[in-house]
């Protein structure tokens, strides 16, 4: 799911949170879309390019282009799988524990974690309706990731 339809579905629940939690929810907000600065390092050191504007027009355009194929009919021009520290199952697991201890943290994990399920759902979307064109590019578990990388290293 692109940035902006994070910022924008993240301040909408932000404005409904913000007479029950008042500040607390502009962390809810600022973590439902922060969550993707690791797209952002995942690219500056992929091309050695550190321009922001630059990294949101790749995946803004990757996304558009991916999508025009998917219509097409074929698939998705992306194999590569990614693996986003913030978006891992673990992170996510970490952050909720440590939400116990600080009600600053769970309202980040609650941001975090909302994001996530966003991205889930925009996916389990795109598989419905474009069934198996969809590719897996992402993986949600570190230990997973690195299992999987170790064995085509081999």
């Amino acid at each position: 799911m692109l940035v902006s339809r994070h910022v924008i579905i993240s301040f909408l629940i932000a404005l409904v949170l913000y007479p029950f939690f008042g500040l607390y929810s502009i962390l809810f907000f600022l973590s439902g879309f922060l969550i993707d600065v690791d797209h952002y390092m995942e690219y500056a050191i992929a091309n050695k390019d550190v321009n922001l504007f630059n990294c949101l027009r790749f995946f803004n355009e990757s996304s558009h282009k991916n999508i025009k194929l998917l219509k097409a009919g074929k698939a998705e021009e992306e194999d590569k799988i990614y693996f986003h520290i913030f978006h891992s199952f673990e992170f996510i697991i970490l952050l909720g524990v440590l939400s116990f201890f600080s009600k600053i943290l769970f309202f980040v994990f609650l941001g975090v974690l909302s994001h996530v399920l966003l991205d889930l759902v925009n996916l389990a979307y795109l598989k419905a309706k474009f069934g198996g064109k969809i590719r897996r590019t992402r993986n949600y578990s570190a230990i997973i990731f690195f299992i999987e990388r170790t064995r085509l290293n081999r």
